[in-house]
């Protein structure tokens, strides 16, 4: 629909992306139009243009922060939503 967001999701964890999948879809306003498991799947969803936001896992197979550098120097329209289920602070102070 016109005026919705148009969101990629990826984690690795394909219950995690159904459950965000289902609250985009009731929340309204949102379109989830890929999903993915990995960083690499990230850049690719990325490079295909085909979403305004990416809300990825920190925590995926792969370097999410090296993806997320790729992207800003491709010049991709894309704004990544970064997330994480750790609990120990040292994780996020990495990234």
């Amino acid at each position: 629909m016109p005026g919705e967001i148009v969101i990629g999701l990826v984690d690795d964890h394909p219950l995690v992306v159904d459950g965000l999948a289902e609250i985009c879809n009731l929340r309204g306003g949102m379109t989830v139009r890929a999903k993915g498991a990995s960083a690499a799947d990230a850049m690719d969803i990325a490079r295909k243009r085909d979403c305004q936001v990416l809300v990825v896992d920190m925590n995926l197979p792969g370097d999410m922060c090296a993806t997320i550098r790729q992207s800003a120097r491709e010049h991709l329209p894309v704004s990544f939503v970064v997330y994480t289920g750790a609990l120990m602070d040292e994780s996020v102070e990495d990234f």
